[in-house]
């Protein structure tokens, strides 16, 4: 098997990372991967490069390229021959241009089950050759692990880590719009805010059934059809919304509760001026795992994603801390909750911060969630062990295309 993966730029490298750890995963099975990195090269010529790189059998991207067209306006299966298949590991509704201008050919993979869900929704039924559920992988190499609980805390001199961006509060753009859809919009973030878990898309059809309308009932008129789908379009507000408060929710309230935080990452403002958090600034993603290495446990906030994966709790495992997130189905079935993962609610998230504190105040407890963790990432959830899911995608969408 012979697989070229697009590389192209990312905030801190993320999805550069990515494409790194998953070529590396390709090559220790015995695979070929070849990776083509756009920031050597015009986009334009990527298709020459992909003919020059010679034949293929699998042309890999994060996030980029499913919209892809060369000069002569030929995708990259008709350059290559070989199915494209492109991983988002955002929320299709923030990829709707993209995922618009994408080829029935192509295979598209996503980080929550009910991103899967959301493409027929988004895009009817069959808009692409292959659909499916394609979770992170834990970037880096697993941690060596000390003989004890004493000498784990020795060596990690960081209690509780949080890295990633914090996004400011910032004016809504539901002040544009008619009074009746901001309160329909209103009532979705509500639903959705209240909940622990609602994908967005089931947020805004919960509020157009309690608007009196069935979203997906028959006898809609084409006006009717075509404007939920166009209020569909616009349901990455609900989803912004609840992910930007969360994750400031979740920082504002772990601080106060007294929660010993270092944070590294972008916008954190005043909260950072408390004397429990110190703020290390801004971090590359090819340096969180040393810095996970050193910390005890990595606190997450799982981006809205209640049905599927973040990058963060994985790496944090596979770096021998303990992973601390929020409630999502995929946690829960992947891992023992209280022995290789802690999992937090949205609905108790103070009553599940005192349990964070006292589980960092508990040196063995600590080490044994630490242990296991570890050993469950290294088994079965590092980027080598999605290569599998690559190749089968790619060969059903070589079937269907």
């Amino acid at each position: 098997m012979r697989t070229a993966l697009i590389k192209g730029q990312s905030r801190y490298g993320l999805l550069r990372c990515f494409v790194d750890d998953v070529a590396a995963g390709i090559a220790a099975r015995g695979d070929e991967a070849v990776v083509l990195d756009l920031t050597e090269f015009a986009l334009e010529d990527l298709g020459a490069r992909l003919k020059a790189a010679g034949p293929v059998d699998l042309v890999l991207s994060f996030n980029i390229c499913s919209d892809y067209r060369d000069p002569k306006g030929r995708t990259i299966f008709e350059i290559t021959g070989a199915p494209h298949v492109t991983h988002f590991v955002d929320h299709p509704l923030h990829h709707l241009g993209r995922l618009n201008a994408t080829p029935r050919d192509a295979a598209v993979l996503f980080v929550d089950h009910s991103h899967v869900r959301a493409i027929p929704k988004l895009f009817g039924p069959d808009r692409f050759a292959y659909a499916g559920f394609c979770p992170h992988g834990a970037l880096g190499e697993p941690a060596p692990m000390p003989a004890d609980a004493a000498l784990f805390c020795a060596e990690r001199p960081i209690a509780l880590l949080f890295a990633g961006t914090c996004y400011p509060r910032e004016p809504s753009l539901l002040d544009q719009f008619p009074e009746h859809v901001k309160a329909l919009f209103g009532a979705a973030i509500e639903a959705a805010w209240a909940a622990d878990w609602l994908p967005a898309l089931d947020a805004l059809d919960k509020a157009l059934a309690a608007f009196g309308m069935n979203p997906d009932g028959a006898g809609l008129s084409r006006e009717e059809r075509d404007g939920i789908a166009a209020l569909r379009n616009l349901a990455y507000i609900i989803d912004d919304r609840v992910r930007v408060g969360r994750r400031l929710r979740l920082l504002e309230d772990a601080a106060q509760a007294g929660l010993p935080l270092t944070i590294v990452g972008e916008n954190y403002g005043d909260l950072v001026r408390r004397p429990n958090v110190d703020y290390r600034g801004t971090v590359r993603t090819d340096e969180i795992p040393l810095l996970m290495r050193q910390s005890r446990m990595v606190l997450n906030a799982n981006a809205n994603f209640g049905e599927g994966s973040h990058e963060r709790p994985l790496t944090a495992m596979l770096a021998g801390a303990v992973a601390a997130s929020d409630f999502s189905t995929f946690y829960d079935d992947e891992f023992d909750s209280g022995a290789e993962i802690v999992l937090f609610r949205w609905s108790k998230l103070d009553a599940d911060l005192d349990v964070l504190k006292a589980l960092l105040a508990d040196s063995e407890a600590l080490f044994g969630v630490a242990q296991a963790g570890r050993e469950a990432v290294a088994a079965r959830h590092r980027w080598q062990h999605r290569v599998d899911t690559y190749y089968a995608a790619a060969r059903a969408a070589a079937r269907h295309a």
